[in-house]
């Protein structure tokens, strides 16, 4: 089949709609619709996988350097499970997990693609690990996010279904406390999703951090007398797109 060529141009509009669509997944599922995670994984694998046959679109318009990396660094002496992109929130909803924004990194720091892509962002106190490239590509080719597969990888399957961090929230209610939901990866990789990219409009989502406005609005708001005790667990990633 005869095929044509793709304008630069061209490239940059694909690039700029595959922003709009992080941004407005990013935003809906800030507003509740938490299923849009796996829209969020199918626009990254888009962006930003690459095979021996097929370029990412980053690559193909050349930036895909170097990321700035803003998740917590993994030191692999902690024996407790590490979560680099996430925090514990108490508020009006509860403790839940909370995905950190660009500006509570202490030292984000730029390092070439492949290990940001590559570095364990997440683990458990077993040792099971997840990097980024594991959680955008299983979501995305296994569970939902461009196809739906019979089985999912068993390390994806341990954080996304099961209580793999460990966490125990005790409000008083129950002796043994209430287990916490593991916090979607695939929203926190859309999160912090930031390279050196082409200049376009702000108001496009140029940063791919979704908006604070679930985390900073509950965040002051404290609840008493909850608290949170560490069991097994990892967590933790991130990325963001330019400026």
């Amino acid at each position: 089949m005869t095929k044509r060529d793709v304008s630069d141009s061209e490239r940059l509009e694909h690039f700029r709609e595959q922003i709009g669509f992080l941004q407005n997944s990013a935003d809906a599922f800030d507003s509740g619709n938490e299923s849009k995670a796996k829209r969020l994984a199918l626009t990254l694998r888009i962006l930003l996988h690459e095979t021996k046959h097929s370029k990412s679109l980053l690559g193909q318009i050349g930036k895909k350097g170097m990321f700035w990396d803003l998740a917590t660094p993994y030191d692999p002496r902690n024996l407790v499970s590490h979560g680099g992109l996430v925090g514990v929130e108490i508020g009006p909803r509860g403790v839940r997990y909370l995905a950190l924004l660009d500006d509570t990194v202490a030292s984000p720091r730029m390092i070439p693609f492949d290990e940001w892509w590559t570095a364990i962002v997440f683990r458990s106190s077993d040792g099971t690990t997840l990097s980024r490239r594991d959680v955008v590509m299983t979501a995305a080719d296994q569970d939902g996010g461009a196809h739906v597969d019979r089985t999912l990888d068993e390390d994806y399957a341990r954080f996304a279904r099961d209580n793999a961090m460990g966490w125990v929230a005790r409000d008083g209610r129950s002796p043994e406390g209430r287990r916490m939901d593991s916090p979607d990866r695939r929203r926190l990789v859309s999160r912090n999703v930031r390279a050196p990219t082409p200049r376009v409009p702000r108001r496009s989502g140029v940063t791919i951090r979704a908006r604070a406005a679930r985390g900073q609005s509950t965040r002051s708001a404290t609840g008493a007398e909850s608290s949170v005790s560490p069991g097994s667990n990892p967590d933790g990633f991130t990325q963001s797109c330019p400026r």
